[in-house]
């Protein structure tokens, strides 16, 4: 191999992304799985937050699908942009799913003009990101969520 080759290969690597010129467009938190059916989602961007909760009632068979939407304000959404910081949050290792044998998953989405930022989340989470769960947490519980968030 010549020393251009080994110029060419390392120069051609995939490098860490630069997150520096990404914009947060929106943030989404979902709730799915422990041991019930349905979801619990949380999207939240600059001009609106839409919290949405789907249940099954085994009972009667049904499904339920509340909704609820309001105005965010340009003070929230910039508490909540400002509490994340996308080369740490990049840093951070998904846990496994497990949703599919009756665990719980918490999925934060963080989706710029550039691309997906994605983490299932577990109670190791709480360092890098602890300022951000909070920023959600008291979002949630403005809804009522029966929701508790892992960190």
């Amino acid at each position: 191999m010549t020393l251009s080759s080994v110029a060419y290969c390392q120069e051609n690597q995939e490098k860490p992304k630069d997150t520096t010129k990404e914009k947060i467009a929106e943030v989404t938190f979902f709730l799915v799985g422990g041991g019930r059916p349905g979801f619990i989602k949380l999207k939240i961007t600059r001009d609106s937050i839409c919290y949405q909760i789907e249940d099954y009632s085994a009972a009667t068979s049904t499904t339920s699908l509340i909704v609820k939407q309001e105005k965010n304000s340009r003070k929230n959404w910039f508490a909540l942009i400002s509490s994340i910081n996308l080369a740490n949050f990049d840093t951070l290792k998904s846990a496994k799913p497990q949703s599919p044998v009756d665990g719980e998953d918490q999925i934060i989405t963080i989706n710029t003009q550039i691309r997906e930022h994605r983490l299932i989340l577990d109670s190791g989470h709480s360092g890098p990101i602890h300022n951000f769960i909070v920023q959600i947490e008291a979002l949630l519980k403005k809804f009522n969520a029966k929701a508790r968030i892992l960190y």
